[in-house]
């Protein structure tokens, strides 16, 4: 939900920050990045909707800047070869602030070339770039979060383990109960309309209803 959205940024702010709770006496840089780089990750994914996997691949050159409306909008280049079907597609993310926050994670990666690794693994790092697994992380991280759950935020209220891939599912949701039609939502996801119907129609059931009624 958008409530629980709000509550895992702002947790995931402090723990990038090393503040409130998550802070910790002692902290070295490799740490500190890992949890900058779950941050951009976090705030990246449920902004555009792109798979857990082709988020992965990117590189720098995969990001541009674009001029909407007046507006500055963050552009995600999909490559064919790192997309599951194989086609390639430009997606837009719809957060005003996700610009900043790649750029402060560009600033402070170790890997910043064009065609460095946007998330990279700092274990493997010194025997050149490797996919990083952030699944663990954010596991853990959710978990943290204190609640009235014992579990923090791990699990939704039917009892399911939120993984990466939730995000995308929040992106789909909020993108049609925000009234984005389907075809664009699928469009920029790279999925069918069949697959978002056949998904989120409660979403779409919801929507309508307003429409009806207004």
């Amino acid at each position: 939900t958008n409530e629980e959205m709000r509550f895992i940024r702002t947790n995931l702010l402090s723990y990038k920050n090393v503040t409130g709770k998550y802070k910790a006496i002692k902290i070295n840089k490799t740490h500190r990045q890992q949890r900058h780089m779950l941050y951009a990750f976090v705030m990246l994914a449920s902004s555009c909707g792109a798979r857990v996997g082709e988020l992965k691949q990117l590189v720098w050159k995969d990001l541009s800047v674009q001029d909407v409306d007046n507006n500055k909008a963050l552009e995600v280049r999909i490559r064919a070869s790192t997309s599951k079907v194989r086609r390639g597609r430009h997606v837009i993310c719809h957060s005003d602030n996700i610009i900043k926050i790649m750029d402060e994670w560009r600033s402070e990666s170790d890997c910043d070339k064009d065609d460095d690794l946007i998330f990279y693994s700092a274990v493997s790092l010194a025997k050149g770039q490797q996919q990083v697994d952030l699944s663990l992380a954010f596991k853990k991280f959710l978990k943290s979060i204190k609640t009235d759950r014992e579990d923090g935020l791990y699990r939704t209220d039917e009892g399911n383990a939120r993984t990466l891939y939730s995000l995308r599912h929040y992106y789909a949701t909020q993108r049609l109960d925000n009234g984005v039609s389907v075809y664009l939502v699928a469009t920029n996801m790279g999925t069918s309309v069949n697959q978002i119907q056949k998904h989120y129609g409660h979403t779409d059931t919801r929507r309508l209803a307003k429409e009806l009624m207004a």
